[in-house]
């Protein structure tokens, strides 16, 4: 028992750590901040600190005093960094609740998809596997097969995570407080932050694998009880957290539209806080035990479910970037946003995070009505999901290119 509170205090801090390295993330792609008399200062607080290094040098060089302007300008940004807060506070609390709701429903659509099956195959078990009906596969074909995923997505993460499309000459920053170059590093910005959550997706996929392979592999459901707890939450919890990191993609994409003059429309939508707070109540509901079911395997299902909130708000960001590229290319002019998604992309969005589903109700329908093995049966689940998330990760490659490419025009 001792042994399996610490390991979950390790989970939390795990989480936690991984929350504040997301984090850091988080103003990376914001449009730049404007001001009346300066125009474009930049976005984060790096930016703010260098308008008001370079103002005082101002001030300086010419003999005057730069206290008032100082104080006026730092005046200006506690006020800027003040009222942002009551709203990111809110996305969080919103994100929270919309958490809740996916949740909610993520255990209730398998019951309107296959009500029957469903009824047999999702039984909860809160991490307690004495109930006879409990399976958990410890065949070659199940953590193989887990194995093989891992080195895809490994490889389709070294792709992505070594692909820096800026040239030089436009990450190099002139020292000037012009608009063009202050927006350009915030396009270089949009791109980084693209690239850094494809990465990231990728690499909770991986730990899924990983975790699974090792569980399928070493552990299981009754004499290794509390080290199979420990590590199928991580599993679990990394195919729940999966679900707030492609929505916070979708808004850096959204927002590195806006950035380089697209319309403005991310003040309507779910902000970088708000997932954080969707992963957040996620992550908490899977170590609490609230996705544990007799049938492991089922945990994933539930879990990966969750993601269909975010996975629609990438799939409309897409298709509106997509849209917009159309029109422009139909007057046979570049979009006036110039983060162009061709069909190509948009088709392969579509396909690569929508096919998952199909897994759903072809899981509970298989084990109660044909007679295929366990071992089987992950298998053919693993090899689709493998067609899928390649297709996610050649996608994401493409988006990260279509991000740089963006950077570079402007």
């Amino acid at each position: 028992m001792a042994s399996s509170t610490s390991a979950t205090r390790l989970l939390w801090l795990g989480y936690l750590c991984f929350f504040s390295l997301y984090g850091n993330q988080v103003t990376a792609v914001s449009p730049p901040i404007r001001d009346s008399r300066h125009g474009i200062i930049g976005n984060g607080k790096r930016h703010i600190s260098k308008r008001l290094s370079s103002s005082k040098l101002a001030l300086e060089f010419r003999g005057g005093s730069s206290s008032s302007a100082s104080d006026s300008m730092s005046s200006g940004v506690s006020l800027s960094i003040s009222s942002s807060t009551p709203r990111n506070i809110i996305q969080l609390v919103l994100g929270v609740i919309g958490g809740y709701i996916s949740y909610q429903f993520a255990s209730t659509f398998p019951f309107l998809v296959t009500p029957k099956a469903a009824k047999l195959t999702y039984v909860r078990a809160n991490y307690g596997y004495d109930d006879p009906r409990s399976v958990f596969c410890q065949s070659p074909l199940t953590y193989l097969t887990d194995y093989a995923v891992l080195v895809v997505l490994c490889i389709l993460w070294y792709r992505i995570q070594n692909y820096d499309g800026i040239q030089p000459s436009s990450t190099t920053m002139v020292k000037s407080n012009s608009d063009k170059n202050n927006n350009q590093e915030s396009t270089i910005q949009g791109f980084r932050s693209i690239r850094y959550r494809s990465c990231l997706l990728l690499a909770m996929y991986a730990i899924q694998f990983f975790g699974g392979g090792m569980a399928h592999a070493h552990l299981d459901t009754t004499t290794t009880k509390n080290r199979f707890r420990v590590l199928w939450t991580v599993v679990v919890g990394a195919v729940a957290v999966s679900g707030g990191i492609i929505g916070a993609l979708a808004t850096s994409t959204l927002q590195l539209s806006e950035t380089t003059g697209g319309k403005r429309i991310s003040n309507y939508v779910p902000s970088d806080f708000f997932w954080i707070g969707y992963s957040l109540l996620l992550a908490v509901f899977t170590i609490l035990g609230r996705l544990s079911y007799l049938r492991p395997a089922v945990d994933t299902f539930v879990a990966g479910t969750s993601q269909a909130l975010p996975t629609f708000y990438l799939m409309g960001v897409i298709l509106r970037q997509w849209r917009e590229t159309q029109k422009q290319e139909g007057k046979k002019k570049e979009s006036t946003s110039s983060l162009n998604i061709p069909t190509s992309t948009c088709l392969g969005v579509f396909l690569g995070f929508g096919l998952n589903s199909a897994l759903l109700p072809s899981y509970a329908l298989a084990v109660q009505y044909t007679n295929i093995s366990t071992g089987m049966l992950n298998f053919f689940l693993h090899s689709w999901l493998c067609m899928c998330y390649t297709i996610q990760g050649l996608v994401l490659y493409q988006l990260v290119v279509h991000a740089a490419k963006a950077s570079r025009k402007d």
